[in-house]
């Protein structure tokens, strides 16, 4: 029951990184970078807590990012039809 509170958790900080990101346009890319550090810090150590396993949080971690990467411009649609 624990892994897919994981994913749901993780799904909610990728959806909040990329809120973020859509909103900090004019950053520079070292700021951008620093911020998706950030992002993949927490959301691995989220993993790792509720999990009580670095490997498999690591590969969790990976898996929901590149799911969120690869969803961005979906995820973008679905933020701005809430907000207007």
């Amino acid at each position: 029951m624990k892994w897919p509170m994981i994913i749901f958790l993780q799904g909610m900080i990728w959806g909040g990184y990329l809120l973020v990101e859509r909103l900090s346009e004019k950053d520079s890319l070292q700021a951008k970078m620093i911020l998706l550090g950030v992002f993949l810090y927490i959301a691995y150590i989220m993993a790792a807590s509720l999990s009580q396993s670095k490997k498999v949080s690591l590969i969790v971690t990976a898996a929901t990012a590149a799911a969120a990467f690869l969803c961005k411009d979906e995820l973008l649609l679905l933020f701005k039809m809430l907000i207007y």
